[in-house]
């Protein structure tokens, strides 16, 4: 005689067993990228103090800030693919933070400045370099190019540049740059 309900009972078994698998993973990416968030934070909390910034590949060079973005992170030197799966990263052919010329500093769509469009001109960005010393930029336009004009608009310019894949939700190679522009406000050093 077969049991009442039985039939439903696994269905049912099975639903939540596929529902726990399914939020298994964001879960699991959610706790990586807040254990990863609490290392970067203590191992940019041991680098500071070090004279200028280091320009070996993966390693700290600065603390990006940008509340508007809900951002609030490490930047590693040399924009590689390696360092851009990890933390946004500061390439290295540029300035560095408040130094005369410009400072670009690349970041994942999908990850790191998956909130920049939500800066808007007059926004905050600080950023702290490894002798500890705050730089505060106000943005002051934001752009969108094709991925292959960024070239030809670097040159001979000052500040902080932010830049990402443009469309920020798009499935494969994005055809776009989005970009922030931002220039230095203070020049004497912040307290965070």
């Amino acid at each position: 005689m077969p049991m009442k309900g039985g039939y439903r009972d696994y269905v049912l078994c099975l639903l939540v067993i596929i529902g726990l698998v399914i939020l298994a993973r964001p879960t699991w990416y959610l706790l990586q990228r807040n254990y990863v968030g609490y290392c970067a934070k203590k191992t940019w909390d041991q680098e500071l103090g070090a004279s200028g910034i280091s320009r070996e590949v993966g390693q700290p060079v600065a603390w990006l800030k940008i509340s508007d973005a809900n951002l609030d992170t490490l930047v590693l030197g040399g924009a590689t693919k390696s360092n851009l799966s990890r933390f946004p990263s500061m390439e290295a052919s540029f300035s560095d933070p408040g130094a005369l010329g410009l400072t670009v500093i690349l970041g994942h769509r999908d990850s790191h400045f998956k909130n920049l469009d939500r800066l808007k001109e007059g926004g905050a960005v600080k950023v702290q370099d490894l002798s500890g010393r705050w730089i505060q930029y106000s943005v002051s336009k934001t752009q969108v190019v094709d991925k292959n004009d960024v070239g030809g608009l670097l040159e001979g310019k000052e500040g902080l540049l932010l830049m990402t894949c443009y469309p920020l939700v798009y499935v494969g190679e994005a055809p776009q740059r989005y970009l922030v522009w931002a220039k230095a406000t203070l020049k004497k050093e912040l307290t965070i």
